[in-house]
């Protein structure tokens, strides 16, 4: 306190002038105290609870972003500290102009008259360029060929009285090394080893990198924030576009960051206050969030580049489709394929959109086919209405973690004993889990483990653990020939002998095609798995096999068949081979019931074999 009184006499008698305006009076200790707990104050400076000590600390990790030596963890002093920045005299770097969003909002709460402002030419353009009415949430949906995107992604979009293509977004990402490889890149991105960044670029930037150049289907979100409060949100984005956070994938990435921003713009929304989110903030979630908080107004559907394909496709017979195949690969000229064509307009955009997809959009024949385009009207043809209905949004489907509870009975070659099952999920989906909202063919499981329970030798014991589990059956059609694979990092309990099982740390993965024939995807996969475990006798096992199955959707559930085997190529052999099916039926949008049945095959190297089986019948309830 008497710190802080000095700095009062201080500004009383500064000679260099805050204008004619006296230090306000009301300006006490107690006053400042109050303030330091306020929420906004709070959000500006990024300030959580540590989920252990009930301790606030910023989840700032950068020194430049505070003014008190102990800001990090003490909201008083750094209020304290930032007041005193505030009110010197103007100087290069003054902390209005770093940080103008703590300053609007110090100037309301302690009655400041413009007269204290200090002039910031760079904070006056910037304000300019991010001047908008409206503000949207733009939610790329999940992308599998980027680990750090298979969960979908978000970011901001400032909307002014221009086109919306030319409005700015701001992007939150991990500054990543392009060189780092597959498991540098994992690793790095859950245990916080990248620094995040915010980019701004004009939205046409944007939505060229999702939605076409990654064929992602795109969301946006107007949100429920005053012209006023975009303006705070602006300010806060200025203070922290060069201030360090430590990025996590699970935690605090791109969704949650920017939620964290909407928090310091509108403090009463509270979409990250209270431990929100204390294990995971999945993109889709946040979406959930801002739903449950009713700030979304509207939200708009922007379909990628494939999706239009394909919904083009679907409203062509089969001698047009080969018609907008054979004129994208130059093998007719555009008047050939029309001439006798009903459909002239969809064949002749369908075959440049095909093109586009393609990256071949500036082949000589392209310029013909938009010419041929140039030329028919509506009086040659009325466009038919696209036959794919608009999907559901993301943030329609289950919730993203799930636990599951049940029981069944296995049967060996000692016994059969009856079991009593636990799995619980952090994040996010299976083939078998309602696909309402999801991609279709798409599933990804992070940190799913499976205890049972087997009352007759009176054991609980863990039946797996599922690190990373993700599977991506991309469907071949007339146009496109995509690969279908998926990768596994687990442990599982697998049998070593005829009487022994143990947990075994497994690598698996593999590719091959599917095909979508109504409800119904049928695919195939060529596998590599490699396990190690103490209880082999070489420690290790690399085997090679196959995967065949049926993933069927109909109308309250899904049905799962799989068949597999996997023979031993060096290491530890151990032969096996499973046929397995799981079938769910839906009985809310959080709640199913799932049946399932599996039977294995082992084949050791010294001619033993033998089979086990088990079936189970599960309660899903996702939160």
């Amino acid at each position: 306190m008497r710190r802080l009184w000095l700095f009062f006499i201080l500004v009383f008698s500064s000679p260099c002038g805050l204008g004619a305006q006296p230090f306000a009076p009301s300006i006490e200790p107690a006053r400042l105290a109050e303030l330091a707990q306020q929420p906004a104050w709070l959000a500006l400076l990024h300030y959580k609870r540590v989920a252990i000590t009930g301790q606030l600390r910023s989840q700032a990790d950068d020194p430049r972003f505070f003014y008190a030596e102990q800001g990090k963890t003490q909201p008083q002093a750094e209020l304290e500290a930032t007041v005193q920045a505030m009110l010197l005299p103007a100087k290069s770097g003054h902390a209005q102009c770093l940080f103008p969003a703590r300053w609007f909002w110090l100037k309301q709460q302690l009655n400041l008259s413009s007269g204290y402002d200090v002039a910031c030419p760079k904070l006056e353009a910037w304000m300019k360029r991010a001047e908008a009415e409206r503000l949207t949430l733009v939610f790329p949906a999940m992308y599998l060929g980027n680990p750090g995107s298979s969960f979908g992604h978000t970011f901001l979009r400032f909307d002014g009285d221009d086109s919306v293509m030319l409005s700015q977004a701001l992007n939150y990402a991990a500054e990543n090394d392009p060189d780092d490889g597959m498991i540098a890149y994992v690793y790095n991105g859950v245990f916080g080893g990248y620094t995040g960044v915010f980019r701004i670029r004009h939205y046409f930037e944007t939505v060229q990198v999702y939605s076409d150049i990654e064929n992602r289907d795109i969301w946006e979100y107007q949100l429920d924030y005053s012209a006023e409060e975009i303006r705070q949100l602006a300010r806060h984005v200025w203070e922290v576009t060069d201030i360090d956070f430590d990025y996590f994938f699970f935690g605090e990435n791109c969704s949650y960051r920017l939620l964290s921003l909407l928090d310091a713009a509108k403090p009463e929304g509270a979409l990250t206050f209270d431990n929100a989110f204390p294990l995971y903030a999945i993109p889709v979630d946040t979406v959930r969030a801002l739903e449950e908080k009713n700030l979304v107004v509207k939200k708009q559907y922007r379909p990628s580049l494939a999706s239009k394909i394909k919904a083009g496709m679907e409203m062509l017979t089969g001698q047009e489709r080969e018609l907008v195949i054979r004129l994208a690969e130059g093998e007719i000229t555009a008047e050939n394929a029309i001439s006798s064509a009903d459909k002239k307009i969809e064949i002749l955009e369908q075959a440049y959109n095909l093109l586009q997809f393609r990256d071949q959009a500036k082949v000589e024949y392209a310029e013909e086919i938009l010419t041929a385009r140039s030329r028919l009207t509506a009086e040659d043809q009325v466009i038919s209405e696209l036959s794919a209905n608009q999907p559901e949004p993301p943030e329609s489907g289950h919730a993203s973690a799930r636990f599951a509870y049940g029981g069944g009975q296995q049967s060996s070659l000692q016994s059969d004993q009856s079991f009593v099952d636990f799995k619980i999920r952090m994040a996010f989906h299976d083939l078998v889990d309602a696909p309402l909202g999801y991609a279709p063919g798409s599933a990804i499981n992070v940190m799913e483990s499976h205890i049972r329970w087997l009352p007759e030798e009176d054991v609980v014991r863990l039946e797996s653990l599922h690190f990373f589990n993700i599977i991506s059956l991309n469907p071949v059609s007339g146009w496109a020939m995509p690969l279908s694979w998926q990768l596994d990092v687990s442990l599982q309990r697998l049998a070593i002998t005829t009487v022994d099982s143990d947990l075994v740390f497994i690598v698996e993965g593999g590719g091959g095609v599917s095909r979508r024939l109504a409800n119904t995807t049928m695919f195939a996969m060529a596998m590599v798995e490699a396990d190690v475990s103490g209880d082999y006798k070489q420690d290790y096992s690399l085997q090679a096999g196959g995967q065949v199955g049926a993933s069927v959707l109909f109308g309250s559930g899904q049905l799962l068949l799989l068949a597999e085997n996997r023979n031993s190529v060096s290491g530890f052999e151990s032969d096996r081979a499973r046929v397995s099916t799981e079938l769910q039926f839906n009985l809310d949008r959080n709640l199913g019931l799932r049946f399932g049945y599996q039977k294995n095959r082992y084949e050791l190297s010294d001619n033993t074999s033998w089979f086990d089986e088990e079936w189970f019948v599960r309660v899903q309830q996702y939160f």
